[in-house]
């Protein structure tokens, strides 16, 4: 089927942001979904099946991922004019954080059980 890497990125990207299924069900993710008004363009759901989804991955893989995170995050910054003298390559600190938020709701609801 010929598809473009990018309208399989930009659907891994929508399935993140919407609370994350694994890609091998992204074909699904998109069965209920209004793939026109997402996309800009009107695709069947079963684009997105492991077929065209593993190639994508692949080539991502190939190109060097934190090359192109680099790009993105460099591009993004130059859009929206920040300027930071300091760049951090750190995917994990959303979670860390939210789970050091988490736990401190989690142990303050117990001390004033006490």
């Amino acid at each position: 089927m010929d598809v473009s890497a990018g309208l399989i990125v930009l659907g891994m990207k929508l399935d993140i942001l919407s609370g994350r299924s694994p890609f091998y069900k992204l074909e699904y993710f998109f069965q209920d979904k209004d793939t026109e008004l997402l996309s800009g363009e009107k695709v069947e759901p079963k684009v997105f099946n492991d077929d065209n989804v593993g190639p994508v991955m692949d080539r991502i893989y190939e190109s060097g991922m934190i090359k192109i995170f680099s790009e993105i995050v460099l591009k993004a910054m130059k859009t929206f004019s920040i300027d930071s003298p300091y760049v951090h390559f750190d995917t994990t600190s959303i979670t860390l954080y939210f789970r050091i938020f988490l736990i401190k709701i989690y142990l303050r609801a117990c001390l004033k059980n006490i």
